[in-house]
């Protein structure tokens, strides 16, 4: 079972598929291929994209 309090265990595939950490965004909506700045503070947060950019840089939007 993975660790989901650990944002660098989450890119580990332990044969239960792929999993990304989630970042939850406020009053905004995402489409594929477009470009816009993330202001992100809470430390959850911080730690997910921390984790995702020493990876593979993908994240759960």
């Amino acid at each position: 079972m993975t660790d989901l309090s650990d944002p660098h265990s989450v890119f580990t595939d332990g044969g239960e598929g792929l999993l990304y950490p989630l970042l939850p965004l406020r009053d905004i909506v995402i489409f594929p291929y477009m470009v816009t700045p993330l202001f992100v503070g809470r430390p959850r947060s911080i730690h997910a994209l921390e984790g995702a950019m020493e990876k593979d840089r993908m994240v759960f939007l």
